[in-house]
């Protein structure tokens, strides 16, 4: 057993060793707080009140280091009546190859008859030409011929976008500032929208991202990027001002971009079978959902019908909120995704047959589209 003597001496040998680490640990943090201390004003003594006056923009944060990777990829799009300037919005490098840059930007920059430029990140500006365009998701495709190669950008899986997701909308830099927009957001929500028809087009329900994130006049027509610098959407000021959805923005997702480009390059313009349902894919329901659905707990595919619009091939077919839809024609719909790719792949006019589960029973609907 230790002596009174031995723990006294060993509780200040603990003691003295502690308060050495303590003061060197504060001199480290003192020593990185001043090699990393952003310049300023020199401190300043009011009224026997020292002020330090510092103005932190030194330290590189994840929006500007989005922001600034994404512009080499981004370009200023200008629409010209005869000679003089309409308007200039924002547009994506979308493929660039030995002989050509393609760019995607909004069907705004076309209305009226219209020559259009396109200027890039380098401060090089070339005539463009249209490859075709999609008013009802005002997407346009342009092509311009440079003498150089350009780095495209990179889309994401738009499917997988979730509520509440970190976002970032940047505009290409402008000729006369030399300055870019950019704005951050979250995803209020992954969305769809209704887009009317007219004489020569059938409507249709377009899947979209809400957030936040600000639009405006020169930055509609570019991206809204999730925090690995993805396209998540292409921002849209027309769609936005049709929402009518104060502080909120708009933009079509990356996933139905990709099928409205293959249209165009195709054929010059989006082809697409109008149904007239939204739905959520059934592989994303948990139990409990299933459950209070009274929809089978083994039925992991599928398109659950959650809104069938009025008028819609989807209603004169006898398709009802509940359903669950897993075939059209003799293409298996698993998700939204399959749902989506066929009905591109289909024409307005095209008979086929609607595969649905109405509640215990799987029927079979003919259906005309539109």
């Amino acid at each position: 057993m230790r002596s009174y003597g031995e723990v006294t001496g060993m509780k200040k040998l603990i003691l003295a060793v502690l308060a050495v680490l303590l003061g060197w640990n504060g001199w480290l943090t003192y020593k990185l707080l001043e090699e990393n201390e952003p310049e300023g004003e020199a401190p300043e003594t009011v009224n026997g009140t020292t002020y330090i006056n510092h103005t932190v923009n030194s330290y590189a944060t994840d929006v500007t280091a989005i922001a600034s990777g994404a512009q080499p990829g981004l370009v200023s799009v200008t629409s010209y009546l005869e000679t003089e300037r309409v308007r200039t919005i924002t547009g994506i490098i979308y493929e660039s190859a030995n002989d050509h840059c393609d760019i995607l930007t909004n069907a705004r920059i076309l209305e009226d008859d219209v020559s259009v430029t396109v200027r890039f990140d380098n401060g090089i500006e070339l005539d463009a030409i249209v490859l075709g365009s999609d008013s009802r998701s005002d997407i346009a495709l342009l092509r311009t011929y440079p003498e150089f190669i350009a780095e495209p950008m990179k889309f994401t899986d738009s499917d997988k976008v979730n509520q509440g997701e970190y976002m970032v909308a940047v505009g290409s830099r402008r000729a006369d500032t030399q300055h870019n927009t950019v704005s951050f957001g979250v995803v209020s929500q992954p969305g769809y929208m209704n887009r009317p028809g007219d004489e020569t087009t059938p409507p249709w329900i377009l899947s979209v991202i809400e957030s936040d994130a600000s639009i405006n006049l020169t930055n509609t027509g570019g991206p809204l990027l999730n925090l690995s610098g993805e396209i998540a959407a292409v921002l849209s000021q027309t769609l936005t001002t049709a929402a009518s959805t104060t502080g909120m923005s708009y933009g079509v997702t990356a996933n139905e971009i990709q099928l409205i480009v293959k249209d165009i390059y195709e054929s010059g313009y989006a082809t697409r079978a109008y149904l007239g349902v939204i739905g959520i894919d059934v592989a994303d329901m948990e139990l409990y959902q299933k459950s209070a659905l009274n929809l089978s707990l083994d039925q992991i595919t599928g398109v659950y019908i959650h809104y069938v619009a009025p008028d819609s091939p989807a209603e004169a077919a006898g398709v009802a909120v509940g359903d669950i839809l897993t075939g059209i024609g003799e293409h298996e719909i698993s998700n939204r995704a399959d749902l989506m790719r066929t009905l591109y792949d289909m024409n307005p006019e095209d008979s086929t047959t609607l595969t649905i589960i109405h509640g215990q029973n799987t029927v079979e609907l003919p259906a005309v589209m539109r």
